[in-house]
């Protein structure tokens, strides 16, 4: 490797992660946030606030915080989180534990069907199908009950490593990117 190898990596390793860095720019136009919504945001520094989003730009948000509107640029900010949250997974985990139940429930109702009548199947698959439905109906009411929060912005931290490997055999640099 000769001497103007390693000046030349380390350059384009430092290009790479600036590029990677001047992603956060374009994400204010696909967070998944509108006017109104009530948001709960860390800066870089640790500094918490909580607040109504008042306008979305391309790469800040205007947030009335305490009484005042601020201006949070996403470069500066560590996490948004937006109030709320979807009753999608309030739906799933129902429709798999009322499923369970179903199972269960089927199968003992299916077994008495089959030994009175001769035919348990349809007792079965009715059983399952309310454990499904009614799980499901369950899971969106507890979840509708609980006001979960949204990350809706985290901030990737770009960085770039150069750790000189200095020994009797060996001379380099040592380059690590995060993104």
């Amino acid at each position: 490797m000769s001497a103007r190898t390693i000046p030349r990596a380390a350059a384009a390793t430092l290009m790479l992660a600036f590029t990677l860095s001047m992603a956060t720019v374009a994400e204010a136009q696909i967070l998944k946030v509108k006017e109104g919504d009530t948001v709960s945001m860390t800066d870089v520094v640790g500094r918490h606030a909580e607040g109504v989003v008042r306008g979305v730009g391309p790469s800040a948000l205007t947030v009335l915080v305490a009484g005042r509107e601020e201006q949070w640029t996403l470069a500066d900010t560590r996490e948004i989180w937006r109030r709320g949250d979807s009753l999608r997974n309030g739906v799933l985990i129902g429709m798999l534990a009322g499923a369970g139940a179903g199972l269960l429930g089927g199968y003992a109702l299916g077994s008495l069907y089959e030994n009175e009548t001769g035919s348990g199947s349809e007792a079965f698959l009715s059983m399952f199908a309310l454990g499904l439905g009614g799980g499901g109906a369950l899971g969106a009411a507890f979840d509708a009950m609980h006001k979960g929060r949204t990350l809706v912005h985290r901030q990737s931290t770009p960085a770039v490593f150069v750790l000189p490997k200095v020994s009797r055999d060996v001379r380099g640099v040592q380059v690590a990117v995060r993104f």
